[in-house]
């Protein structure tokens, strides 16, 4: 459901987003994606998707715009294989600043920007990785990602955090329901149901 008077980042808008997010970052020796024909290939191109797909289902495109082009933003900021849990938590921190929404009233541009998090975050490859293994301590197939015992300690962090901030009622969410899809718009998104 479309809240009045709230916007969305547009395709203009996102394209434009991604490319000064690539150059900050890049200037700050901090990029960790593969460069500028990347964000306009890959990440426009999804965000479209996304939103093709959304309109066939008759959800809130706009919305699956937004996701669709931040869905791989965490690989901008951090040097980890769950770039999910990154994105997710710019998405929730910084997701005002970088336009992906706009209007309606505080309250209203955080819930959406919540939304969008958590369909960043939804994904049933991360849960069994992290669940199975990183969650419990053990060796990862992504161990050479990370900056060592540090850098798997800043996600659990970050999965703390996530689990609380997107919770209905502020208690913690079980991993399951942090990272498996579940909402039609999430299923939608990772393209998990055919339309």
């Amino acid at each position: 459901m479309e809240m009045i008077g709230l916007e969305y980042i547009d395709e203009d808008e996102g394209l434009k987003l991604l490319l000064k997010l690539i150059e900050s970052q890049s200037a700050k020796g901090v990029n960790f994606i593969r460069g500028p024909k990347w964000a306009s290939i890959h990440c426009v191109g999804t965000a479209k998707k996304g939103r093709d797909l959304a309109m066939r289902a008759k959800l809130n495109e706009n919305i699956q715009y937004a996701i669709g082009i931040f869905h791989d933003a965490g690989k901008l900021f951090e040097p980890d294989p769950f770039h999910e849990v990154i994105g997710a938590w710019y998405a929730i921190t910084h997701g005002e600043e970088f336009g992906l929404v706009r209007g309606s009233s505080a309250g209203g541009r955080k819930s959406e920007l919540m939304h969008i998090a958590s369909c960043i975050i939804a994904d049933g490859p991360v849960y069994e990785e992290w669940t199975n293994n990183l969650y419990a301590g053990s060796k990862s197939r992504y161990d050479e990602g990370f900056d060592g015992k540090e850098g798997i300690e800043r996600i659990r962090e970050r999965l703390e955090k996530l689990r609380i901030l997107l919770s209905p009622d502020g208690t913690p969410l079980s991993l399951e329901k942090l990272l498996l899809p579940s909402k039609m718009q999430q299923k939608i998104w990772r393209n998990e149901n055919k339309i």
